[in-house]
């Protein structure tokens, strides 16, 4: 039986665990944030070896999960506020769901 074809302007609801991952591209107020919120641990844990937090790959990107993401950088997210990330984030969508 097949699904019945939905008008081109519904919206489709899809699952996402906040385990699963996202990427986003920070920008300088981001990137300051996450080396900030590294000092603070390693002034806490001060034998812990330094570190730079900010892993972004050849285009930019920084991985995450989502659920971290949203505990490093939620806070700087709201309306009127200047993003630490560029408004677009891309989901990893596993080969069996594409």
């Amino acid at each position: 039986m097949n699904a019945p074809s939905l008008p081109a302007n519904t919206v489709a609801w899809v699952d996402f665990n906040i385990n699963s991952r996202v990427r986003v591209k920070l920008n300088e107020k981001g990137r300051a944030e996450l080396r900030k919120q590294a000092e603070d641990l390693m002034r806490h844990f001060p034998k812990l070896e330094r570190f730079d937090p900010v892993m972004e790959d050849e285009d930019g990107w920084m991985s995450f999960q989502l659920w971290a993401l949203m505990e490093a950088l939620g806070h700087m997210v709201y309306v009127g506020s200047e993003s630490p990330f560029d408004c677009r984030i891309q989901f990893e969508v596993p080969n069996d769901q594409r």
